[in-house]
Order: C-alpha cells, then structure tokens, then sequence
C-alpha cells in the first residue's frame, strides 16, 4: 500500500486523453475517477495485475495482456493489437466526451517504465508517424523513466520496418498469412536464443542482439535507398 502514496498517472503529451502509470496508479479508483479513466491497458503478467475492486472494475474496460519483462519477449506480435485497441478506445471515448471532461485512456505495467512504454512509443510511432526515436523522446517528455528494455527497444525498430504488421500483407495461397522478413529473422534468432543454455543466457541473449542490430542497419540502409 505504501506504493500508492507516490502513484501518479501521466498524460502522455500531443496525444489527448492517453496516460501511462505503474501498477499502483492504475490500481488507484480515486486517481482513475479523477482523470475519468474508461479505458485500461494492462501490460503485465496474470499474477500482477492490479487488484481492483468490484466497483472499480464496473467503472472501466481493461484488456489484458500477457508480456513479461524480458528482452526475448515478442511484444511485436502484441503492438497492433495492443495500439489498435487504444486509438479505438481514444476514438470513442471522444464521441463520448464532455468537453470540460475527456475519457481516459491508460496503459500500464509495474513500474510503467518498460512494457507500457513501449507501447505507448509504439502508439506514437504508427499514429503520429515517428521513428523509434523520436517517439521515445516525445514519450520521456511526459515521463521520464520510460525506457523500453533493449529487446523491445530492437523490436520497436524492426515494427516499423515492417510497417507496424508482422504479416506480409497478401498471402500467395489459402495457407496462413507468411510473417514479414524482418520479423520472421528476429523471430528465428530469438528461438535460437532460447536454445542456449541457461548459464549462458545473457551472453546468449547479447550475441543475438548484437547480430540482428547488424541486420537491422542493413536493412535501414536499403530502406533510405529505395526511399531517394
């Protein structure tokens, strides 16, 4: 409880009616009343969720989803998803509003630093046409202390490569839709990762870093060429 005494929940500048917070802000009914927050995106593992009460539950609309703090987590396959239902609920809750009183839309996780930031830089890339960073620097203007961890920073990068869809957009058959290549590479260089042994995990987890950064640069590089 002694968390609640500091909780704050931070409007996310340029992007009305949007916030980001830790655990316990999102948990605070008085802090949720008073910014009329509707809408709340979870970004934490099932056991810590915040444990809200039934009267706090019927006031808003959460979606939950499941992302661990860790830099080989795909939160790549969760970004579309995860921004699509935050610029609805943004949508909607403009329709809704009273002018002196906008809805709230929040996105959290523990400590609102990792997990929900890289959402919300992800939301401010794809719906305000920025790059990696310079959605991290419009975000930190908010907040700070956001910082996604390296893995998601990476995965960041390579989202918008993909043009924020991991799938290629027309599938040459009735199968499956095929994962656009920049994905599909990290993906398979994470799965390696996962092989390694578990002493070795982080020299494990720095190498494969180190190699789809290398990737990720060539990729840049051509991306500017076809672009001239």
């Amino acid at each position: 409880m002694d968390g609640m005494k500091g909780a704050e929940l931070c409007p996310i500048a340029g992007v009305p009616g949007l916030y980001i917070s830790d655990r316990f802000g999102a948990r605070s009914r008085a802090l949720l009343e008073s910014h009329n927050i509707k809408y709340v995106l979870s970004a934490t593992c099932e056991h810590d969720l915040p444990a809200w009460d039934e009267a706090t539950r019927a006031m808003i609309s959460i979606k939950h989803l499941d992302i661990d703090d860790h830099p080989l987590q795909d939160i790549i396959h969760y970004l579309k998803e995860a921004c699509d239902w935050v610029h609805a609920a943004l949508q909607e809750g403009s329709t809704q509003a009273d002018l002196q009183r906008p809805v709230g839309v929040l996105v959290h996780c523990i400590q609102g630093i990792s997990r929900s930031g890289a959402i919300i830089v992800a939301y401010l890339m794809r719906y305000r046409a920025l790059s990696y960073f310079d959605a991290l620097a419009m975000a930190r203007e908010s907040r700070p202390i956001i910082k996604p961890n390296q893995g998601f920073a990476l995965q960041l990068r390579i989202w918008q490569l993909c043009n924020y869809d991991i799938y290629v957009a027309e599938s040459v058959d009735s199968g499956p839709p095929a994962f656009r290549p920049e994905y599909g590479f990290w993906r398979s260089q994470c799965i390696m990762a996962h092989q390694g042994s578990e002493a070795g995990t982080r020299e494990v987890i720095r190498k494969r870093n180190r190699h789809i950064e290398a990737e990720l640069l060539k990729w840049e590089e051509l991306e500017q060429k076809v672009l001239r």
